[in-house]
């Protein structure tokens, strides 16, 4: 038997949740973009695991191709289900949704087998009898698990995609109040999104990447502190900790709401800084860690701990799943 990912574009989800589970069970799988699935022929029966979005050329493939198609998986890590959560995001990236996951809804939970990224999804979507797959740590190899160099200037960065629309409004103040520091900010953000910070000093406004090449961008160890904040919004609540592994990454320690979905972990490990969601707050906290390399350090040590604990977590929640 062969696996068949089904993915729009070679994405972090499947490189965090589905990848992995399937290398875990020693299955063989190939990785398919939506337009690279048409032109595939296979010789033998397949199963199928469709990763976020579907289009309707996608499915007519597999209408088409039922007889070779053993059982088909579909795996979320946002809220794609529920139309009330887009009002909290940007028109294009909640119509992306609309089109390509909301309106298969029915399909999705009448013929697949449901892989949800937390408990929050698991709960809300339970009559579908969907199956919790959390993320497991790619791309972080323990070598590699260096804290940055001190430098003369603290660089601060948020690495986020547009989703993140209040967030984005949220950080310009914080920045706002920072000018003064002495710090470097850098930013990943979409274009129009970058508009808004263009009068922030001492700012690299870093534009969306593929997700390859930001693999080896975050990689490079020249980050300070990574921010992670977060609104308690509908669509929120179901976001995955990831963000955490990225901050790892780049050899930082990281600042986290008290929504972000690991912040009790966080707290109780001293893997990072968790703050509601108050400017003054987040300051302090900042200038703090910027003027204390050891307490960095301690951090730091703090999250490769918790780091190991989520990934022992998660390679004994693989033993329960069937696929």
């Amino acid at each position: 038997m062969i696996y068949i990912i089904i993915e729009e574009n070679i994405n972090p989800t499947t490189d965090y949740y589905i990848v992995p589970l399937l290398k875990n069970k020693n299955l063989n799988f190939i990785r398919l973009t939506h337009k690279e699935l048409s032109n595939f022929v296979f010789s033998e029966r397949v199963r199928l695991l469709i990763v976020r979005y579907l289009t309707g050329e996608v499915l007519r493939w597999i209408k088409k191709s039922v007889d070779i198609i053993d059982k088909i998986y579909y795996f979320m890590d946002d809220d794609l289900f529920d139309l009330k959560v887009l009002k909290d995001l940007p028109l294009r990236y909640a119509f992306k949704i609309f089109n390509k996951a909301w309106k298969f809804k029915n399909w999705l939970t009448t013929n697949t087998q449901i892989f949800v990224s937390n408990d929050y999804l698991a709960e809300k979507y339970q009559k579908f009898n969907p199956i919790v797959l959390p993320p497991y740590p790619t791309h972080i190899e323990e070598k590699d698990l260096l804290l940055s160099p001190e430098a003369q200037r603290t660089l601060v960065f948020y690495h986020a995609t547009a989703s993140h629309k209040v967030e984005f409004v949220w950080l310009r103040n914080l920045l706002n109040e920072l000018q003064s520091e002495k710090l470097f900010f850098e930013i990943v953000v979409d274009q129009r999104t970058a508009k808004m910070y263009k009068p922030i000093k001492n700012l690299y406004l870093v534009h969306s990447m593929k997700w390859t090449e930001y693999l080896t961008f975050s990689s490079l160890k020249y980050r300070h502190i990574g921010l992670a904040p977060l609104f308690d919004n509908l669509f929120n609540k179901a976001r995955s900790y990831v963000k955490f592994y990225n901050i790892m990454r780049s050899g930082a320690v990281g600042i986290y709401s008290e929504y972000f979905p690991l912040a009790k972990s966080i707290k109780e490990l001293q893997a990072g800084i968790v703050l509601p969601m108050e400017i003054k707050a987040w300051k302090s906290a900042i200038l703090e860690l910027a003027d204390n390399h050891e307490k960095r350090k301690e951090l730091f040590e703090g999250a490769k701990n918790l780091l190991y604990h989520l990934k022992e977590k998660t390679l004994e929640d693989y033993k329960k799943i069937n696929i």
